[in-house]
């Protein structure tokens, strides 16, 4: 018989991390930022990771008015969402804003349940305006839940706007900073940064627009 482990030692729980993007259809850009930084997460933090979207929902939940009235698909993804230990929460930009089912899903999560959560945020968007999206209106969105938002977040360009003369490594590059910055967050359960990571660049929780062949901050 194995030997029982000491009374005093911790138990040690792999925290469970929901990757939920904003997308209605798939193959989907937002989606796929989201399953990128999980990975990006997973190199610095063993958790369970469950990617999550509005197509997990199901189409009628857009017309329900009350929680209680929620289809079951939308009520698994409310009780996920609502019981992960931390959220990748990326989104598409539609006309200068997150889609309007994604903010009518987020209206029916119970604020008790997001306070203190961390919250990695990004966004896919096909103009280097649209980084400025995550800053203006998804970190109040979060910040009202009064979620622990990272201050990194990622704003991916979509389409032909490629810089000629261009580190093609940025894109990595940043996910990976964000992503570390992230575990730290998890592992610590502090919102603060990590010892020896440097956010100094973008303590105010600002936007980094990135694609294949640049940086630019939104």
């Amino acid at each position: 018989m194995p030997a029982e482990p000491p009374a005093n030692l911790p138990i040690v729980k792999r925290p469970r991390l929901v990757l939920f993007s904003g997308n209605t259809a798939r193959p989907s850009g937002s989606r796929r930022l989201a399953a990128t930084l999980g990975e990006a997460i997973s190199a610095h933090l063993d958790a369970d990771m469950l990617a999550l979207d509005l197509v997990d929902a199901g189409k009628s939940f857009g017309s329900v008015l009350k929680r209680g009235e929620l289809p079951t698909k939308a009520k698994n993804v409310i009780w996920e969402l609502e019981n992960a230990d931390a959220l990748v929460v990326v989104t598409p930009v539609h006309n200068g804003s997150y889609p309007g089912l994604f903010k009518h899903l987020v209206d029916f999560l119970d604020r008790s349940m997001m306070a203190g959560k961390p919250v990695l945020l990004g966004a896919s968007g096909s103009s280097r305006r649209h980084a400025s999206m995550v800053e203006n209106q998804l970190m109040p969105l979060f910040g009202f839940f009064q979620a622990q938002i990272s201050a990194y977040s990622v704003a991916e360009i979509v389409g032909n706007l490629a810089e000629e003369n261009s580190d093609p490594s940025a894109i990595a590059d940043r996910i990976g900073l964000a992503a570390k910055h992230f575990a730290h967050m998890i592992n610590l359960g502090l919102s603060e940064p990590a010892s020896g990571i440097d956010v100094s660049s973008n303590s105010s929780g600002e936007a980094f627009s990135v694609r294949a062949g640049g940086t630019r901050r939104g």
